[in-house]
């Protein structure tokens, strides 16, 4: 089989022999077929192709993908947009891990040190329907990067939560509950109130700058088009105008509990929360140069 490139005159039998020799060598096989006698062979196969206008409808329910326009060159397109939607469902998924992962490790680490709670119920809600309902629609709107199809297939058995993913969720927390548990041990025994807003402010700060983060694996957000993923610029703008209304707004600070900020809290804030982009920098910094 390895030594040849082209079967001639064969049998739906034959074609299903073939398939099947090809996968006891471990290739992934794709197929393509229009007619009744292909069914078997396009079930057979990892990915079955049948022709849309000229293909029999046994052909069509065999397969897996229906090519409407009977262009080979579709086959192509839809293989990059698969790896781009399977990358932008990884990225969704980092970052709603890693963030949530922050919260969970924020309020078992204030109950380890004593501490009151951080973070209220409604708090809690409002990151996650609101900070993270914008930037995890916007992550998934992230455009295809350059050579796509030239980068390592995805892999049958391959995980969306992967050892890498891990690594990174937890590398994305740690910061977080650091900072987090920092500037409300600093700021509670004075005012608990203040001390929650602040609290909220810092996560919802850390997520923002998480969603940059969460963008490419391996390439620093200092070298990426900020501009590349439009939405992503939208969201970041929208969930902090409406962090503003949190902190600022009465109805809102009756709901959630906050009381205004000056601006050396958020100066603090702020500069905790960037400790999330340093420390996933110096990540990728090290995995560069590690593995090229």
């Amino acid at each position: 089989m390895e030594n040849v490139s082209i079967f001639s005159r064969v049998t739906p039998f034959h074609k299903l022999k073939i398939i099947n020799a090809y996968k006891l060598a471990g290739k992934t096989i794709a197929m393509t077929g229009d007619g009744v006698n292909d069914a078997l062979s396009l079930i057979s196969a990892d990915v079955g192709v049948a022709m849309g206008k000229i293909g029999t409808e046994v052909a069509k329910e065999a397969s897996d993908i229906v090519l409407l326009d009977d262009n080979f060159g579709s086959i192509v397109s839809g293989v990059e947009e698969g790896k781009n939607i399977y990358k932008n469902v990884k990225r969704v998924i980092l970052y709603l891990f890693s963030t949530n992962l922050g919260e969970a490790l924020t309020i078992i680490g204030a109950i380890l040190l004593s501490f009151p709670l951080p973070i209220l119920a409604a708090q809690i809600l409002w990151l996650n329907l609101v900070t993270d309902g914008f930037l995890d629609v916007a992550l998934a709107m992230e455009p295809k990067g350059k050579n796509l199809l030239r980068k390592r297939s995805i892999q049958n058995k391959s995980s969306l939560v992967d050892k890498l993913m891990v690594l990174r969720m937890f590398t994305m927390a740690l910061p977080m509950v650091a900072g987090t548990l920092y500037l409300f041990g600093q700021n509670y025994e004075a005012d608990l109130q203040k001390a929650w807003t602040i609290s909220l402010t810092t996560l919802a700060v850390f997520q923002w700058f998480n969603a940059w983060n969460c963008r490419s694996q391996i390439k620093s957000i200092f070298a990426s088009n900020p501009f590349s993923n439009r939405f992503l610029v939208g969201a970041t703008g929208i969930v902090i105008g409406l962090q503003l209304l949190a902190v600022y707004n009465p109805f809102f600070q009756k709901i959630l509990r906050t009381v205004p900020l000056d601006g050396k809290d958020w100066l603090a804030i702020v500069g905790v929360s960037f400790s999330i982009v340093i420390v996933e920098e110096l990540r990728k910094l090290v995995r560069n140069k590690i593995f090229g």
